[in-house]
């Protein structure tokens, strides 16, 4: 009974440091999840920003083209609106003159009659 009380003993004397080892193996892992954590963090933050950066460049070139294609949308419309109003005076001009000949041509038709 001495014998395994001693054996029994010694086993836990014994095992005591590899328990020990395994607090310290603990300490070790958190401390290491630890710093992981940090630097997902910081990465997130970093990668975060340059998306909000890449964003931001990005909605300012849209804008800044938007904002050209309505220029020259504009300018487009108005030289069509001037073409078209330069067209209709020169067809209301042709028109008026072919009116005002036709109406010298039958009063002259009328009057010669």
């Amino acid at each position: 009974m001495k014998k395994i009380i001693v054996v029994l003993l010694s086993s836990l004397y014994l095992s005591l440091p590899v328990l020990a080892e395994d607090d310290s193996h603990m300490d070790a892992a958190k401390d290491a999840s630890g710093e992981a954590w940090e630097s997902t963090k910081e990465a997130s933050s970093e990668t975060w920003e340059a998306t909000k950066e890449g964003s931001e460049k990005a909605w300012d070139a849209t804008k800044e083209g938007s904002e050209k294609a309505w220029d020259a949308t504009k300018e487009g419309s108005e030289k069509g609106w001037e073409a078209t109003k330069e067209g209709s005076e020169k067809a209301w001009d042709a028109t008026k003159e072919g009116s005002e000949k036709a109406w010298d041509a039958t009063k002259e038709a009328v009057g010669a009659e």
